[in-house]
């Protein structure tokens, strides 16, 4: 900083002085000032540059990759918000845990009737007062009624974390051999802390 004033001082002295003593030459001023604002200029894109960086590196800090020689998991977040599931997704992300996003029951059972899933993290409430035991219910009469996704959840149970504003004994979720829930989390709960609980779940589950 002291380099730019100085810098800066000298350019407006050496611009005052061509002013007075030669005033055909007041040009002199803003060419001189120039240099000043440029290299000012270059010093705070420098400093911006370097503070993203030092972000960076923090972010770094706290990512963590999925062990090469573990099966990455398939996890499911089903949440009618966009906005949390996309946050909940960038969280387990950061910890090494790919998640897809689902915004409604019926694109669940859609998918339960066809594709793999390992673990399903259920918003309690979803849109038009749908709740989590239905969706359950509903997935579990699905799976009954085909005995190949029987024989498949039943030798790999869905195991499932639900979370909403509710208190954990405020809520139900009907027993089945298909699906294991393991835990139902406040969403009061600082963001970090519910990464951290999920990430360690999942590991603890897989490993």
């Amino acid at each position: 900083m002291l380099r730019v004033f100085l810098f800066m001082t000298g350019g407006l002295i050496c611009g005052l002085s061509s002013f007075f003593l030669f005033p055909m030459m007041g040009v002199t001023f803003p060419l001189l000032a120039i240099p000043g604002f440029l290299y000012y200029s270059y010093l705070k894109i420098d400093q911006f540059e370097a503070q993203a960086r030092e972000t960076d590196e923090e972010m770094d800090l706290d990512w963590q990759a999925w062990p090469p020689a573990v099966k990455q998991p398939k996890v499911w977040i089903v949440d009618d918000d966009k906005d949390m599931a996309v946050l909940m997704q960038a969280g387990l992300e950061s910890k090494g845990i790919h998640a897809d996003i689902i915004t409604d029951a019926t694109d669940l059972h859609r998918r339960i009737s066809f594709d793999e899933v390992d673990f399903i993290l259920l918003d309690w409430m979803l849109s038009s007062n749908l709740t989590a035991d239905m969706v359950m219910l509903r997935a579990i009469r699905i799976i009954s009624t085909f005995s190949d996704l029987q024989r498949k959840f039943q030798e790999h149970p869905a195991r499932v974390v639900t979370y909403s504003a509710m208190d954990e004994h405020d809520i139900h979720v009907p027993h089945s051999e298909f699906f294991n829930h393991l835990e139902h989390m406040d969403k009061s709960t600082p963001y970090k802390e519910v990464i951290q609980r999920l990430s360690g779940l999942i590991q603890g589950q897989v490993h």
